[in-house]
């Protein structure tokens, strides 16, 4: 078997793993205000392709704005800051990677992709995959680790 055959078969598993992967949709009134933590977060420029030793571009248009009705179809993390909460908006295309952070809620609004995060309450990092209108809440916070938005479309808002 040659060298590329066993890395594409290694790099398979944890696609599988994250594509199989849901969280449970709560409702936005499980959301509570919680421990405060910073919070920080960056803009992908690159990511390693399970091909070979290739790198892919991730198209770097995600854009961090404060929201506004003007971006009521964005997705929107209500995250800790400071000693109260924050709600911060992401829209366009791309990953934006984040660390030391407590989110308690997130609304999908027109968007499609997907959420990991380390849930401490059950000891494990799991991935949320979203579309359109959809709404995920946790009342003690989750470690998001990164956002990734792959398209969007349609009406639906936060």
């Amino acid at each position: 078997m040659n060298k590329k055959a066993v890395r594409l078969r290694i790099a398979a598993v944890p696609l599988a793993a994250l594509l199989g992967m849901f969280a449970a949709v709560t409702p936005a009134s499980a959301a509570t205000a919680g421990i405060a933590s910073a919070s920080s977060h960056s803009t992908a420029a690159r990511t390693d392709s399970a091909i070979g030793d290739a790198t892919t571009s991730v198209i770097p248009d995600i854009k961090y704005e404060p929201c506004t009705s003007a971006r009521a179809q964005w997705v929107h993390m209500t995250m800790s800051a400071g000693t109260g909460l924050t709600v911060n908006c992401y829209g366009n295309t791309g990953i934006e990677y984040f660390s030391g952070n407590v989110t308690y809620y997130v609304c999908a609004g027109n968007n499609y992709g997907a959420l990991h995060y380390y849930n401490s309450h059950l000891d494990e990092y799991e991935t949320w995959e979203f579309a359109p209108g959809h709404v995920i809440a946790w009342s003690y916070g989750v470690d998001v680790s990164w956002l990734h938005i792959s398209g969007y479309g349609g009406g639906d808002t936060c």
